[in-house]
Parts: C-alpha cells; sequence; structure tokens
C-alpha cells in the first residue's frame, strides 16, 4: 500500500501475511497410466496445488533411450500447470509425427522442477524410484467439436452443437466413457454413448450433448476407447462456450472527433470520425459495406482505423462534400438496428454486434470548455507571474491579435506580445523598454482590465488593486503605440471609488446606451456596479445600489473576479465570476441588453461546471483560436493560466459564404459636389456576404476592376460588420473609368481573397458571372433630414410648388415656391451652391405684395430680353400673370404687367395654369409649355423676338406635347435629362409620381416619348399627391437635381446619382491658343490708365467656380484677377482675369508673360466638374507677339472700308483731302478713274 499525506510525501506498507509453516512436499498422487494413446498427453496429479521450479523432465524408452527432453525453465511451449495438474503436451515435443510411437516409456525429473505454491521441492521422479511408467498403443481418435473450427462455440452454434471423431487402432473397438472437464474438474459425463461404425468414425448427437455446458465457460472432451484388451484416453482441445453478442459500452461507447482548431463546425473536406467502443474484442473481416447512417450521410467503416484504435474499436469515417449541413441536433443515430451495417465484424467466437433501437445522441448539445494542457495545446503554457495571476486579453499593438497583459501579487503587470497570429497564438514575454506597462506599479494584486475610457479609439488602462481603489493609465500614444500616463485626482474618472478590499473590475456597456459602465468584484464575493452617467469620451461613474444594481443578489462568497460576454448567443451580456474556490459561477443574462436581469445557472446548465483552478479563479474570455467563439482563459492563485477551449455543439457547415442575393457589392457615392471620382478620392467597395465572417492574415486580398487593385482594408472590414469586406482604392493622377467599365469581370479570376473563410472555415465562392458595380443609368435619391435636404424644414402650406433662380445675382439658386394661397414664399440662397440656406419674407421679399391667385405656380426667365429675370405666375383660373422686372439682376423689383404689355395676355388654359419657358423650337428664344387641370400640355411657340415675345397656340401635329396626357394636374419642366443636348420634358401629376419623356427628335424639332420603369429616371419617386418637379444643380456638381413640391407644402429633394466613374484627368490649357489677352483699344498703340486688360484662359475641360476669392494671374507684378462673372459668360471652360491700368504703369510688350505659372496663377476652389484643382507646367507663357504684326479686320463695324468696291485693280492711297484733319481716301482702278471717299466721321471708324 502507498499513501499520499499533507506535507506531500508518500509512505509505503508492504503486505505481511499471517505466519505460518509448510514444510510438505508435493508428491504424485496417481502413477503413469497402464495404456496411452500414441498422440495422449501426459497428465501428472500432485498432492498440492504446484508451479514451475527447476531442471528438467525427460521422456525415455524402454532401452533408456531420451526421446524427449522438457526444460521447465524455457519449454514452457510442451506443458501446462493447472492447479495441481502438469500437463505435457506429446503434439509439442518435436517427435516425428508429433506422437510417441507405439512402446514402453517412462519419465525422469529433477527434484525441485517442481515445487508447491511456497516452494517446497517435489520429489525427483527416476526409473526405479518413485517411477512413473506408461505404455502408448495404436488407439487414439480425434475429438471434433461441431462448430468450434475457432475454438468457440458461440451463440448461433451452441444449438447445434457435436462432437465426432475417426478412430485409429484395430480389435474391437468401443467409446468406454465420454467426459467434460472445466480446467481440471470434471463437470458432466455422457450417459449415452455414441458407436464406432465400421469406418471407425463416430458421432455424439446434439441431443446426447451434456445440457450443463454453459456460456463463458472453457471446456475440454476426454473420450476413453477400448480394444477389447486395451483402454486409451484422447483430448480434444479447449473449446470456449461464448453465447454473448458484443454490444457498446455503456459508458461513453460512441466518440465523435473535434471540430478542427479555428473552426465552428466541420467544413468542406473534413474527414469527421466516429468511434464505436464494443463490449468485447472483435474480428474484422470483410468489412466492405459497413456504415453508420447520420443524417443521411454515409460515415463508412475504416477498417485500418479501426484496428489501430484497439481490438475493441469501430471507426466510421466521413468527407464533408459540398453542401453538406449538419446541425447539433441532428447529430444521432435515429435507429442503431436499421442506421448500422456491420459486414463480416463479430467477437472473437463469431457474435455479431447488437444493437437497441434506441436512438444515440453523437454530439453534444450544449456549449462545453474543455482544457487544453502541455505546450503545443495550451498557448499560455510555461506563462507564470508567480502568485494570484489576473489576465486581460486585447489587442495592444494593434496587428489584429490578442495579445495579454497579467497582473500579479507583487504589483507589476507582465506584458505578453502575441507574435503568432489570430488562430495560432505564440505569446511571448516582454520586459524592461519593450513592455508597454513596465513601471506601472498599482500595489498588490493587480488586476487589469483595457478599454477605451477617453472615446478616442484607443485601449487605455485601469487597474484594480488590492486597497479597493482604481487607478487610471490613458493612452497618450497610438492604437500600436501605446504609452500610458497615470492620471490622477479629478482626472482620474474612478477617482473616488473605493469599497474596502481588493478590487476586480471589467468594463462593458451594461445598460446598451453605448458607453462604458464598471463592474467591480471584491473580497467579500459581492459585485459592485458604477453606470456610466457620462459619455463615451468623458464618463462620470455614479454607484448603483439595491434593486438599480443587477448584480444585486450575487454573492461567490469570496474574492468575486467578475467577466462579461455573450455566452448563450442571444445578443446580451452574461456574467461568469471566478472566485476563491477556484470555481466558476455562472449568471446568465435572462433580461435585455438594456436592462439585465442574472439567473445563477448550476450543474449541466452551468458550461463552465467542473472547472476548478485550485484557489482564486479569474477568467477571461477570448476567442484565442480564431474559430469565432469565445475561448476561457484563468488565472489562479499559483501565478500561471489554464485555457479551455470552447467546445461548440458539433454540427456540419459546408455552406461557403456567398455574396448576399440583394446588393450585395456597395460602392461608395460620389463626393458632394463631384460628378465623378477625382484624383485622392478614396473609393470604398464593400462586400456582404452570408455568413460571418474570419479574417485572419489577409495580405494580397484584393478585387481588380478596370485593372485597378482594390485592396482589402481590414480594418474596415471589421468595424463595418462581421459580414463585411471593405475594399479600397486611391485615385490616382490620370485614372479613368468609366461607369460602363466598374464591373468584375471575372469573379473567380479577379477576386482574391486570403485566409478569410467563415468560422465554419469554408472559403467564400463566386460564380464567374460578370458583376456590374456601378449603375449605368441615371437614378435620383431622395436625401432627407437637416444635414442632408437643404429644403428641409421648409412649408408653404399646401400645394408647394418651386421655382429656383438666381434671384439676388450672386451666383447661387434661390429658391421661390408657391402655394395654394395666393402668394410666393422667397427663400434666398445665403450658403453657396452646396448649402442653400435662408428665407426672406416681408419688405425684404422681392416678391412682396404678388397676388395672383389661389395655388400659384411661378416659373422665372428673362421675357423681355434686357438680361434679368422676369416672373410668370400660373394659378387656379388657368391664366398668366407676369411681372417685370424693373429693376437689376441683382436687386429685381417685379411690376405686374397686364393687357397688351403683358405678352401671356389672353392665354387660358381653363384651370390651374403651371407654365414653364424654354427655347423649344431651337431659335433662340423662349417658348411657353403650360401645364392643366386635364392633365394635358398646352404649347404656345414664341413667334417674336427674345425682347419682344408674342405666343401663338400650336395644336395637333403643330404641338409637340399634343399626345401627352399624365391624367389630372400636368405640372411640366425642361431640362437636357439624358445629356444628348436637348430638351426632355418631366411632368408632374396628380398622383404624386412624375412622368418623363424623352427628346427623341432634336433641338429645333423635338419628339416626345414616354419612358417608364427602369428607362424612367425618376420611376418610384411619388411625394403623395399634386408633384410640382423643378430640375437645377443643387450641390454644385454639374449635374440636375430634383426639387419636388407637393400637397402638404413641403418640399422634397432627390440628387442626381450619375453612374459612377473615376476622372483624375485635371483640367490643363488647351494645346493651341489657350490664353487670349484682350486688343488695345481702338485709336491707342497701348493700354492706358484706366483701361481693363483682360485675360482670357481657355481649359481642356468644363469647370466649377465656387468660391474663387483670391483667384488671379501675377504678370509684371501686377494682380490680374479673376472675374467670376466674366468667366461664366465666357463659357465653361474660360477663365477671365482682369487688370485696371493704374498711373504709373509701364509694361513693356516683352513683359507680358507668365514667368511661372505653377507659382504665379492662383486658382482658388476652381475645379473642373468632378473636383480635379487645374494643373499647370512650370514652363514660361508669353501672352503677346513682340514683333509687329498686321491683322486683318473684317466685316461691317471692324473694316471701315467694307462695302467700297471700284471694279477691277483699285490701288488706294489716304490722305487729308478736305483739309479736316482726318484721312480721306482715293481709289484708282482699271479704267484708268479715280474714286473719292471722304471721311465724314472719325478716326474711329473713319467711313
Amino acid at each position: 500500500m502507498v499513501v499520499g499525506e499533507n506535507d506531500g510525501t508518500l509512505k509505503y506498507y508492504y503486505n505481511q501475511q499471517p505466519s505460518s509453516v509448510d514444510g510438505q512436499a508435493p508428491t504424485l498422487t496417481t502413477q503413469a497410466s497402464v495404456t496411452l494413446g500414441e498422440t495422449s498427453d501426459l497428465v501428472l496429479d500432485f498432492s498440492e496445488n504446484i508451479k514451475a521450479g527447476t531442471g528438467s523432465i525427460l521422456i525415455k524408452n524402454s532401452s533408456d533411450v531420451t526421446v524427449a527432453t522438457i526444460n521447465i525453465a524455457s519449454d514452457t511451449n510442451k506443458f501446462s500447470i493447472t492447479n495441481d495438474k502438469l500437463t505435457i503436451d506429446v503434439s509439442a515435443l518435436g517427435l516425428t509425427n508429433n506422437k510417441l510411437t507405439a512402446g514402453s516409456y517412462y519419465l525422469e525429473m529433477n527434484s525441485g522442477a517442481i515445487t508447491d505454491m511456497v516452494g517446497n521441492d517435489a520429489p525427483g521422479i527416476a526409473k526405479n524410484s518413485n517411477q512413473w511408467a506408461f505404455k502408448t498403443i495404436v488407439l487414439t481418435t480425434d475429438i471434433v467439436w461441431a462448430g468450434a473450427d475457432d475454438n468457440y462455440i458461440n451463440n448461433n452454434e451452441k444449438d447445434a452443437t457435436t462432437l465426432s471423431g475417426t478412430v485409429t487402432g484395430t480389435g474391437t473397438l468401443s467409446i468406454t466413457k465420454i467426459e467434460f472437464f472445466e480446467g481440471s474438474n470434471s463437470v458432466a459425463t455422457v450417459s449415452s454413448l455414441p458407436t464406432i461404425a465400421d469406418d471407425k468414425t463416430w458421432t455424439l448427437a446434439h441431443a446426447n450433448m451434456p445440457t450443463t455446458l454453459v456460456g463463458g465457460k472453457t471446456y475440454t472432451a476426454v473420450v476413453t476407447l477400448s480394444d477389447g484388451t486395451n483402454s486409451t484416453i484422447s483430448t480434444s482441445t479447449a473449446v470456449t462456450y461464448d453465447t454473448i453478442n458484443p454490444t457498446p459500452i455503456t459508458t461513453n461507447p460512441w466518440t465523435l472527433s473535434n471540430i478542427p482548431a479555428g473552426q465552428s463546425a466541420f467544413k468542406t473536406g473534413d474527414v469527421i470520425s466516429l468511434t464505436l467502443t464494443m463490449s468485447e474484442t472483435l474480428k474484422l473481416n470483410n468489412t466492405t459495406g459497413s456504415k453508420v447512417v447520420i443524417a443521411g450521410k454515409d460515415f463508412v467503416l475504416d477498417k485500418t482505423a479501426s484496428t489501430t484504435a484497439g481490438d475493441k474499436k469501430l471507426v466510421f469515417k466521413y468527407s464533408v462534400q459540398a453542401g453538406d449541413n449538419i446541425a447539433a441536433t441532428d447529430f444521432d443515430i435515429d435507429n442503431p438496428t436499421s442506421d448500422i451495417t456491420l459486414n463480416n465484424i463479430t467477437d472473437v467466437a463469431g457474435n455479431a454486434p447488437v444493437f437497441t433501437a434506441d436512438r444515440v445522441v453523437l454530439a453534444k448539445t450544449k456549449l462545453e470548455y474543455i482544457e487544453k494542457t502541455g505546450s503545443g495545446n495550451n498557448p499560455f503554457e510555461g506563462i507564470d507571474v508567480g502568485n494570484a495571476s489576473a489576465p486581460t486579453l486585447a489587442d495592444i499593438d494593434s496587428d489584429g491579435d490578442l495579445d495579454l497583459v497579467v497582473g500579479e501579487e507583487n504589483r507589476t503587470l507582465k506584458y505578453y506580445q502575441n507574435t503568432g497570429t489570430t488562430s495560432n497564438p505564440a505569446y511571448e514575454a516582454k520586459t524592461g523598454d519593450s513592455n508597454l506597462f513596465n513601471g506601472i506599479d498599482v500595489g498588490g494584486f493587480a488586476t487589469p482590465t483595457l478599454a477605451d475610457i477617453d472615446g478616442d479609439g484607443d485601449l487605455d488602462l485601469v487597474v484594480g488593486e488590492n486597497n479597493g481603489t482604481l487607478k487610471y493609465y490613458q493612452n497618450t500614444g497610438t492604437t500600436s503605440n501605446p504609452a500610458y500616463e497615470a492620471k490622477t485626482g479629478d482626472d482620474n474618472p474612478f477617482n473616488g471609488i473605493n469599497a474596502g478590499y481588493s478590487y476586480s473590475p471589467i468594463l462593458v456597456d451594461i445598460d446598451g446606451d453605448g458607453d462604458l459602465d464598471l463592474v467591480m468584484g471584491e473580497a467579500y464575493g459581492t459585485l459592485k456596479y458604477y453606470q456610466n452617467t457620462g459619455t463615451t469620451s468623458n464618463p462620470a461613474y455614479e454607484a448603483k445600489t439595491g434593486d438599480d444594481n443587477p448584480f444585486n443578489s450575487i454573492d461567490v462568497g469570496d474574492s468575486s473576479k467578475p467577466t462579461l460576454a455573450d455566452i448563450d448567443g442571444d445578443g446580451d451580456l452574461d456574467l461568469v465570476v471566478g472566485e476563491s474556490d477556484g470555481t466558476l459561477k455562472y449568471y446568465q443574462n435572462t433580461g435585455t441588453t438594456s436592462n439585465p436581469a442574472y439567473e445563477a445557472k448550476t450543474g449541466d446548465d452551468n458550461p463552465f461546471n467542473g472547472i476548478d483552478v485550485g484557489r482564486y479563479s479569474a477568467p477571461v474570455l477570448a476567442d484565442i483560436d480564431g474559430d469565432g467563439d469565445l475561448d476561457l482563459v484563468v488565472g489562479e492563485q499559483n501565478g500561471t493560466l489554464k485555457y479551455y477551449y470552447n467546445q461548440q455543439p458539433s454540427s456540419v457547415d459546408t455552406q461557403a459564404p456567398t455574396p448576399i442575393t440583394t446588393n450585395p457589392w456597395v460602392l461608395s457615392d460620389i463626393p458632394a459636389g463631384q460628378s465623378a471620382f477625382k484624383t485622392g478620392d478614396v473609393i470604398s467597395l464593400t462586400l456582404t456576404m452570408s455568413k460571418t465572417l474570419k479574417l485572419n492574415n489577409t495580405t494580397g486580398s484584393k478585387v481588380v476592376i478596370a485593372g485597378k487593385d482594390f485592396v482589402l482594408d481590414k480594418t474596415a472590414s471589421i468595424t463595418a460588420g462581421d459580414k463585411k469586406l471593405v475594399f479600397k482604392y486611391s485615385v490616382q493622377v490620370g485614372d479613368s473609368i468609366a461607369a460602363t467599365d466598374f464591373d468584375i469581370d471575372n469573379p473567380t479570376s479577379d477576386i482574391t481573397l486570403n485566409n478569410i473563410t467563415n468560422v465554419a472555415g469554408n472559403a467564400p465562392v463566386f460564380t464567374a458571372d460578370r458583376v456590374v458595380l456601378a449603375k449605368t443609368k441615371l437614378e435620383y435619391i431622395e436625401k432627407t433630414g437637416l444635414g442632408n435636404n437643404p429644403f428641409n424644414g421648409i412649408d408653404v402650406g399646401g400645394y408647394s410648388t418651386p421655382i429656383l433662380a438666381d434671384i439676388d445675382g450672386d451666383g447661387d439658386l434661390d429658391l421661390v415656391v408657391g402655394e395654394k394661397n395666393r402668394t410666393l414664399k422667397y427663400y434666398q440662397n445665403t450658403g453657396t451652391t452646396l448649402t442653400p440656406l435662408g428665407s426672406k419674407t416681408g419688405d425684404k421679399q422681392s416678391f412682396n405684395g404678388i397676388d395672383v391667385g389661389y395655388y400659384s405656380t411661378p416659373t422665372l426667365a428673362d421675357i423681355d430680353g434686357d438680361g434679368d429675370l422676369d416672373l410668370v405666375v400660373g394659378e387656379q383660373n388657368g391664366t398668366l400673370k407676369y411681372y417685370q422686372n424693373t429693376s437689376s439682376t441683382s436687386n429685381p423689383a417685379y411690376e405686374a404687367k397686364t393687357g397688351d404689355s403683358n405678352p401671356f395676355n389672353g392665354i387660358d388654359v381653363g384651370h390651374y395654369s403651371t407654365p414653364n419657358l424654354a427655347d423649344i423650337d431651337g431659335d433662340g428664344d423662349l417658348d411657353l409649355v403650360v401645364g392643366k387641370d386635364y392633365g394635358t400640355l398646352k404649347y404656345y411657340q414664341n413667334t417674336g423676338t427674345t425682347s419682344n415675345p408674342a405666343y401663338e397656340a400650336k395644336t395637333g401635329g403643330s404641338n409637340p406635347f399634343n399626345s401627352i396626357d399624365v391624367g389630372d394636374f400636368s405640372a411640366p419642366t425642361l431640362a437636357d435629362i439624358d445629356g444628348d443636348g436637348d430638351l426632355d420634358l418631366v411632368v408632374g401629376e396628380f398622383n404624386g409620381t412624375l412622368k418623363y419623356y424623352q427628346n427623341t427628335g432634336t433641338t429645333s424639332n423635338p419628339a416626345y416619348e414616354a419612358k417608364t420603369g427602369d428607362d424612367n429616371p425618376f420611376n418610384g419617386i411619388d411625394v403623395g399627391r399634386y408633384s410640382s418637379p423643378v430640375l437645377a444643380d443643387i450641390d454644385g456638381d454639374g449635374d440636375l437635381d430634383l426639387v419636388v413640391g407637393e400637397q402638404s407644402g413641403k418640399l422634397k429633394y432627390y440628387y442626381n446619382q450619375q453612374p459612377s466613374s473615376v476622372d483624375g484627368q485635371a483640367p490643363t490649357p488647351t494645346a493651341t491658343n489657350s490664353w487670349t489677352l484682350s486688343n488695345i483699344p481702338a485709336g491707342q498703340s497701348a493700354f492706358k490708365v484706366g483701361d481693363v486688360i483682360s485675360l482670357t484662359l481657355t481649359m481642356s475641360e468644363t469647370l466649377k467656380l465656387n468660391n474663387t476669392t483670391g483667384s488671379k494671374v501675377v504678370i509684371a507684378g501686377k494682380d490680374f484677377v479673376l472675374d467670376k462673372t466674366a468667366s461664366t459668360t465666357a463659357g465653361d471652360k474660360k477663365l477671365v482675369f482682369k487688370y485696371s491700368v493704374q498711373a504709373g504703369d509701364s509694361i513693356a510688350a516683352t513683359d507680358f508673360y507668365i514667368d511661372n505659372p505653377t507659382r504665379d496663377i492662383t486658382l482658388n476652389n476652381i475645379t473642373d466638374v468632378v473636383g480635379n484643382a487645374p494643373v499647370f507646367t512650370a514652363d514660361r507663357v508669353v501672352l503677346t507677339m513682340t514683333k509687329l504684326e498686321y491683322i486683318e479686320k473684317t466685316g461691317s463695324g471692324n473694316n471701315p472700308f467694307e462695302g467700297i468696291d471700284v471694279g477691277d485693280l483699285s490701288a488706294p492711297t489716304l490722305a487729308d483731302i478736305d483739309g479736316d484733319g482726318d484721312l480721306d481716301l482715293v481709289v484708282g482702278e482699271s479704267d484708268g478713274t479715280l474714286k473719292y471717299y471722304q471721311n465724314t466721321g472719325t478716326f474711329k471708324p473713319p467711313f
């Protein structure tokens, strides 16, 4: 006996039997049989139980010749000892034909070759002393057990067992006795003996077999033969009766292989092993077809693996196929008697396995934590901080995996950097300056936790310690290179928190308000709760007690160390608490994320049941093996760390993650104010997959679009969501990707995803089908809410009808809205072209006092050709009111014109006129289109001029809008929607939708074709009732956005979502004549004081001019300042710079140049429509010719000689003929005469 004791030593106690004396030597109780068969065993009976000693037994013949020698020590195959019997196997002696040929023999045996059990030597045997002699004759029989060819009688054979044999011998042959032995004990004698037939065969029928032979026993049959004179005995081989079928062992007979590390389920290609342990040794012959059916899948017997596993084991395997899906609850054998097929598999006796019909559950259906120990299994193996280890895990160095920080008894923090991966961590101790926490000393029994306390995106440090206070160390470094600075007093948000002794803090969002609350364990086993009543960046912790503390009733005894995580996968935080006795308590949150309720779970309902680390358990939960679930690390009194991996219930998941069916790919929007992505823009492409993803080392992951690598941003992907992949590309100078090229030609070749799988380990699968990423058609997207809709908050009461125009001449769009109650509302744009704001009311409103009647519908246009905007208003009665702007472009004053002064006088469409003015026939003046209550459109062609219009009604085929009928209350607007240079038509109507009619004709001969469904870019827009659209560039990106009035009086805003494209081509000066300097005024040889010199630059692309203040070109030290208005008037690719000549200025012709454009040209807030800023070279630009040059002037007003024609061979000369100080003209011609032209003008022009 060995006994352990309190001081760790072991005591040994040997077994001392009671004292006794045995001096009796064993003796032979039988001498030799008179006669034996040639093959009969030699059986020596002794007076007591015996064992082998040392020496030999010799068999000699009558001539004293030794015919066989048995060395007791080494020839153990030649004899056997059972209790008091020594049996010599004649067939094992190596004799000729394995028999003692008929004759006389005797034995010799050394004294001591056999002893009794205490070691007394049996006396020796000699020829003439203690003699054991015998003779052999030819009289024997073989003995055959029917069915026992394998030395077993099985359950199928026991009811048909017989004995039979063939006798060798002469004389009158008979069987005189058949006796059955179990070992040396006789158990049965046959009463009805068989006879020996003429052919010397015999058979003992089954009916005459003893009924006392039972299962589980081993028997020999001894047959006594007689030849009439002599008798011999023959002994059968031992035969075991085994009538018990093998069955599964009672405890854990079925074992399912574990899900591979780093996976939450078996995936495609995994081989699942199912091992069955049976109650006895098995024989496996031709096992082809042997299997177990689980969830319709054939788990096939692996004979080799079974043999290797052990002689009672059967190993079935299944290789997971693509598309397989087996839930944990389906990992069962529904009916073993039908679902298990075992071919040619038996126990050694030949009994086939037997199963019940009861369902067998193979997989655990509950979460379980399994300890991993030893190097290669426990990544924390070898870590020992001394005493009282308190671990926390976080990504300290921002490399995407979890690092380890451990508090301990002796005041410091140990740091172990993960130099492995997310799924195969390797922790390397960092010391000295390499330990980011070096120098931090918080007192005894440090318990650290890491969280973003100040809301700056990096991890700060909070440490509980023995005295019950919390130390706060703010990360003043970065996410990847943290630096921890102690904060005290008011700078420590945990200042003043002290519950007495031994604190263990954890920071999580307990109340679901998005900030971090504080839960603390303490020496007496309860939990303290401090609610963050501040913010994410400026926390304030308020103690909650009683019913306000959701942990109020929890008491684990002593030294509570809490951690919170979603254990049961229901989306809220559950509680695990370590304590002094080394176990873990589990409290399931049966409440909600914002109102938790914690219920203690014990026994099998506690997944941590059975875990015991000894003393002072300090748990932390994190995904250690990268399989997407929470594993467990536990600190303990001795300073080491225990690791328990999360054993999820077994399941099969071969469903590869694929893009979701609806909108899987989302391209980031073109930035506001741009019509395409420009140089420097970062384009994001987000892919949403069907399953949660695991991202390990994703280096090299990308999507190729138009030859550009959109590279996976791992951090952005994780932030976006667990099913998201975010790819990014930064637009380079010179890039150009058309909307039609924004596609993935072949995802199987153009998408590279490295080390990205779902949590089961299945890699994403894509089809080869082309993926179109960008919309190829124009689309209008509604913007709502403050900051998105610049018209948010505008409400005119009812039936809003908006129009946008530059009312105050400041270069941006102002808003005028008609409404139900007769007036016009004016909203001045006090922002920029990108952010319209403000309103005007009362006397300050340009439209104050205008009352056209009910349901006013305004439009603004230059009716009288004077360059400013006039007002035309439709109304309920179907007529049009005209208000002429009698003031200026920047300070309009509207005067009602009636009768003949109103060019719209006499126009009456019936009811609810909704006018729109545009050049319908391409003749350069404004025509009129009017909607009305019946949903048709009236057309009035301007047959007058731009300054004196005359409107003539056109009907039938002369009205290009003749066939259009939107139902009721048509409200038209015209604009170039499809970008082909002519005017298309959009019509609002009673039902609140918008009808679109594309101009398939020309600018002068329009033809309007209705477009519906996807061909209508306004399809799906529905504002409710009475839609009234207007199109204008609201966000300054160069395209037309949509504003729609509606019945309630509000305004809906839809921005123009152009098809995504990339334009990295910066605008540059045109290759030819990019710079144009204005001419010296006529009659001058140079610019003089007061002259305004204009310098016009023509660029390669259309430009956007926002706040251009400070834009200029420096020439000879003079600032030529950008004139925004003149530039806009000159053309959308023009920039006009001006300089007013000052007294004392002097610029030689040779100085009219831009010395270095990159330095001397300043362009503020000027870009192409995409947003690319103009680019100039540093090459000097010469602006004037430095040599005299003659330039032809032609046409009236330019050539003062225009119209003069003397016939042929004109020969002019100029002189002051009439003495008035100017030059007159004399011209000779072919007929010899002279023509005289008197200058009756001035020097400018003379004729």
